[in-house]
């Protein structure tokens, strides 16, 4: 009997916990959701896109390496 009612406490814990876990992760998802979508509308700005990538500056040139033979 005893046991039993350790038992649904325990389960009711947990889903307790997992619920406010899950909700945290929904919330984290969605933030890096839209950061992925904002960063990706301001790499449509060149001004913008220089500062935020740096290999931008190579693109389409090719990268010349002293040869040491």
């Amino acid at each position: 009997m005893r046991e039993n009612k350790d038992r649904e406490i325990y389960v009711s814990l947990f889903l307790q916990f997992s619920d406010r876990v899950e909700h945290g992760l929904r919330k984290a998802l969605i933030v890096l959701l839209c950061c992925l979508i904002l960063s990706q509308a301001l790499m449509s700005f060149p001004v913008i896109r220089h500062l935020l990538a740096s290999a931008e500056k190579y693109e389409g040139t090719p990268i010349r390496r002293a040869e040491n033979r």
